[in-house]
């Protein structure tokens, strides 16, 4: 199936909405697995920012959510015979420290389960990847967690390696 990777727009606000929710349940499924990580998929599951109504997400996407240090944001779809089935997001960032001016982060990728496997993340990630070139980006990072496995098979096939551990706790 032929798939279009295009800059997401206010229309595709319902479609996002629906798998920011998905994506919620998902990762709650995977991390319940195992047990040490039940408590954060339970908080996840729960986060305001898993279950965004299309109303927001509409907001989101006209608005671009920019601060003294983030530059530049935005968000592709994947769309297959006129449905959406996957989105990215990602924004640019400017750095504090001194060696790199410029760092670039994904903060969602997410394929329905139904496309999975067919190359449609590989192409979101980049045309991601491209869009942070023309922007001078130097370098790029992104969050993946430890049961996701095919998530991290991908990302590494694409040249991210290991760079550090993001580390969490249920405070009170």
């Amino acid at each position: 199936m032929k798939c279009v990777i295009r800059r997401a727009q206010p229309k595709d606000a319902k479609d996002i909405a629906k798998m920011e929710a998905t994506i919620g349940k998902e990762l709650h499924d995977m991390q319940v697995m195992d047990p040490k990580l039940k408590d954060f998929a339970q908080l996840c599951l729960n986060d305001p920012n898993f279950n965004e109504t299309p109303e927001i997400r509409k907001k989101l996407i006209q608005k671009s959510k920019k601060d003294e240090f983030r530059v530049d944001e935005i968000s592709y779809v994947a769309v297959v015979n006129n449905k959406v089935i996957g989105m990215v997001e990602a924004s640019v960032r400017k750095s504090k420290a001194s060696v790199v001016k410029r760092m670039g982060g994904f903060h969602t990728l997410y394929i329905h389960k139904q496309f999975r496997g067919r190359g449609y993340g590989t192409q979101l990630m980049e045309k991601m990847m491209n869009w942070f070139r023309s922007r001078e980006v130097e370098y790029v990072g992104l969050g993946v967690d430890v049961p996701n496995k095919s998530a991290i098979k991908m990302y590494s096939k694409l040249g991210f390696k290991l760079g550090g551990y993001q580390m969490k706790i249920k405070l009170q």
